[in-house]
């Protein structure tokens, strides 16, 4: 089933230099490793084309029963190996194995994506990591790509660190000042709204004072008082 999916959803393209490709067949598993710009891989319904442009020559690469079966353009064919590689100055510029499904993922045993790739059939929102469970997010959520923490929804203006380095405030021109955790990146708290985007911070050299400036014409600035629980202006 995991081998149907793939060829479902794997769209016919080109990849160029310095590419992995990992293409399931009904047969096998193609591994496809290019490390040379000028040669041009196409994915075709049952297998590969593998194009090098600097001496123009072209294969056909399909998965067969346990081996990849081999036609060059204009050349010899077919020919049946396990792995097809394409050399030029004594560097290997293309290398294409075959693998054996059963090899590839045990039969009926759910296995993590390979290196590579992606499958949408291992994720549970419970995997979720706890910075990223954000109230917003939609109930239908499985996933979220990259982290939460230490993010504006808008550009940063400016930076500035506690004297005792324990935290870190960011204002941003969403008109919002954000402090955080400076080991963790945990968000504590949020500043704000001001009337405009925030700049100009500073803390109070015991800590205890956060002030920053905005970009009203007028040149209006706020203090904030971090020693209570929920800060406040």
């Amino acid at each position: 089933m995991a081998a149907a999916v793939l060829l479902a959803v794997l769209p016919t393209g080109y990849f160029f230099g310095g590419t992995i490709i990992r293409f399931a067949t009904n047969q096998g598993e193609l591994v496809v490793e290019v490390a040379d710009p000028n040669v041009e891989i196409k994915i075709v319904q049952n297998g590969v084309v593998v194009q090098d442009k600097t001496n123009r020559r072209e294969f056909t690469l399909t998965a067969g029963k346990g081996q990849i079966e081999v036609f060059e353009k204009d050349g010899v064919g077919p020919l049946a190996t396990k792995q097809f590689t394409l050399n030029r100055g004594g560097q290997i510029t293309v290398r294409v194995t075959f693998q054996e499904l059963a090899d590839a993922r045990e039969k009926d045993q759910p296995q993590p994506p390979a290196t590579g790739t992606f499958s949408l059939d291992h994720l549970r929102a419970e995997d979720i990591a706890e910075v990223n469970r954000l109230p917003w997010l939609p109930k239908e959520t499985v996933a979220v790509l990259g982290e939460y923490r230490g993010r504006h929804r808008g550009v940063v203006c400016d930076v500035a660190y506690s004297r005792n380095g324990k935290l870190i405030a960011s204002a941003g021109n969403d008109n919002f000042v954000r402090l955080w955790e400076s080991t963790t990146l945990k968000e504590l708290a949020v500043l704000g709204p001001h009337p405009s985007g925030v700049g100009g911070l500073d803390f109070s050299p015991d800590d205890r004072l956060l002030s920053c400036g905005t970009f009203d014409p007028d040149g209006t600035a706020f203090l904030w008082d971090l020693t209570a629980q929920m800060p406040k202006q």
